[in-house]
């Protein structure tokens, strides 16, 4: 093997190292360490096992050894919000009491994890057909569900950007061609699902951000909606100020937008042999999107959200340089 393609090859495996933390931070707590050296051995742990796992199942197919990751990620994200979010509680990536994040629920780091994680790894099973496209669009109701039920994920900003990209994302593999009509249709679902789960909120009695924020809608009228955004937007340009995230974020937009609207001839070729793959990072890219205009940590969820995007568009670059 030429030294050239042996650097490219040890370099595309640590950057796959890159979609497994999140999956490695949310089951680290498992083996319930405290101390901060533990926890660092433990999460280290998890990443080497998930790794090897996933080279030992996958050998050199680099799509699905990321796809898996990806599946695994919003398949435990899923089942730990449905009995009580014990993992998202007490890892790492998650909430931040001393400094007043969120507390409850979907954290918003894992906002974007569970957006884009879940677009990837439905695009990943497609390409391979080991699932069908209705069964896409029921694996994302479930998703949505356990996102933005009250007493499970309770993520309203969460709901708004997987409602849109999992909605867009199903309309690009039915192929049908996405117009004003059709982005109209988007933004009226998203606004249909908000009111949806705030009437279960409200039903419940659970009180989460969804459910006042309706409440305060009826009781102030509609300015209550410019003055909750302006404060999102407001909070965004203070973290993109202080937050390593934007750097992060900034990269990965700005890799993200070359290569899907200037892509070269190479990087054309490689668009036409992953057709599914694409579309499910277009419908990841407007996630992250719509969840910096409704996330008042949006900045913090499109960085997270970029993660499966930018390293899978990266890893295929670097496996497919000579297609």
């Amino acid at each position: 093997m030429p030294h050239k393609e042996r650097v490219f090859k040890v370099l595309k495996e640590f950057i796959k190292l890159g979609i497994i933390m999140p999956l490695s931070f949310m089951l680290a707590p498992l083996m319930n360490f405290k101390t901060p050296i533990s926890i660092s051995l433990g999460i280290f742990a998890t990443t080497l096992i998930l790794y090897l796992l996933g080279r030992k199942l996958f050998k050199d197919n680099d799509i699905k050894h990321m796809g898996f990751f990806a599946t695994l990620t919003i398949l435990v994200i899923v089942i730990d919000s449905v009995f009580g979010t014990y993992l998202m509680q007490n890892n790492i990536m998650s909430y931040d009491a001393v400094i007043g994040a969120r507390y409850y629920g979907v954290g918003n780091e894992y906002e974007g994890v569970t957006i884009a994680s879940a677009v990837f790894g439905l695009a990943v099973l497609l390409h391979y057909k080991k699932v069908s496209k209705l069964l896409v669009v029921i694996f994302s109701l479930i998703i949505l569900i356990t996102s933005a039920y009250p007493s499970m994920g309770a993520n309203v900003g969460g709901a708004i950007s997987e409602c849109v990209a999992y909605l867009l994302f199903i309309m690009l593999i039915y192929d049908i061609k996405i117009d004003f009509k059709k982005a109209v249709l988007l933004a009226v679902s998203a606004v249909v699902v908000v009111f949806a789960f705030a009437a279960l909120d409200i039903l419940s009695g659970s009180e989460s951000h969804l459910g006042m924020f309706v409440q305060r809608i009826f009781l102030n009228g509609p300015g209550e909606i410019l003055q909750t955004f302006g404060r999102k937007i407001q909070m965004n340009m203070q973290l993109a100020q202080t937050s390593v995230w934007v750097n992060i974020l900034l990269v990965g937009i700005g890799v993200i937008a070359v290569l899907i609207f200037k892509p070269s001839r190479h990087f054309r070729k490689i668009m036409n042999n992953f057709p599914i793959l694409f579309k499910g990072f277009i419908a990841s890219m407007v996630g992250c999107i719509i969840t910096l205009l409704v996330n008042d940590s949006g900045i913090v969820a499109a960085s997270t959200a970029s993660i499966y995007i930018l390293i899978p568009l990266i890893i295929i670059s670097i496996k497919y340089d000579n297609i």
